[in-house]
């Protein structure tokens, strides 16, 4: 089963309604946690919701998917253990390592892991 694609657009329409809401009903907020926190969190969810459609990861996204060291990728590259496509180089601005939706999951399934994507 194909999984539903994210309307990105709905999601940022969203973002904006719940801080409007927010600002509006200051009382739905848990203060407890301090702004910046609610803040780095909902950012965080944002990026799992962006994450679980693209098709091509940089280094650091594969990394972070994976909770490891972006040098733990680069030496499976360099070994062969990891496919990826080099795109010019490595200069941290938007070039250099791309790697498919189909290899990370091959690769972590290599390394005794399960499904990294929901289907």
């Amino acid at each position: 089963m194909m999984a539903k694609k994210i309307d990105f657009k709905a999601v940022q329409e969203s973002r904006g309604r719940l801080d409007k809401l927010a600002r509006e009903h200051p009382e739905l907020i848990d203060k407890s946690i301090p702004e910046a926190e609610r803040r780095r969190q909902w950012e965080e969810t944002l990026r799992g919701v962006e994450m679980t459609e693209k098709n091509a990861f940089t280094i650091k996204e594969a990394a972070e998917r994976l909770a490891c060291h972006p040098d733990t990728l680069r030496r499976a590259i360099k070994a062969g253990k990891l496919k990826a496509a080099k795109l010019g180089t490595d200069t941290g601005k938007g070039k250099g390592y791309r790697i498919s939706r189909a290899d990370l999951q091959e690769y972590y399934r290599s390394l005794g892991g399960g499904e990294l994507f929901s289907q």
